[in-house]
């Protein structure tokens, strides 16, 4: 699983070019014998489909939402108002404007205590 995950990794970080062709990963089981992602096969696939947006859950510690990269793009809970304290949408959660972070509420503030 972890050697699926980082072909994965690996495949979604490159361009596809001519030098992609001698690259394991990209290539697929059914064609090339070879447990990669069949780059080629899922592109033939989207050929011609109109892309629709998709919300990806990110299960980490740490993660910036204000980070340049991210601050753009990040979900925003369209049913939740900001830093008013209530639970707008209802889900029992008080303002998950981007998620919830289940260690330290919505703003992340985690308390540690040394031993």
């Amino acid at each position: 699983m972890r050697r699926i995950c980082l072909s994965l990794l690996f495949a979604c970080t490159l361009p596809v070019s001519v030098y992609a062709q001698n690259d394991w990963y990209l290539k697929g089981p059914e064609k090339d014998e070879v447990y990669g992602i069949d780059l080629q096969g899922a592109l033939d696939k989207l050929k011609g489909r109109q892309a629709t947006p998709i919300v990806v859950a990110v299960l980490d510690i740490g993660t910036d939402i204000n980070h340049q990269e991210l601050k753009d793009i990040a979900w925003t809970n369209p049913k939740e108002i900001a830093g008013n304290g209530k639970d707008d949408d209802g889900n029992g959660y008080v303002d998950d404007i981007h998620g919830w972070n289940f260690l330290g509420g919505p703003t992340a503030d985690i308390m540690y205590e040394s031993t």
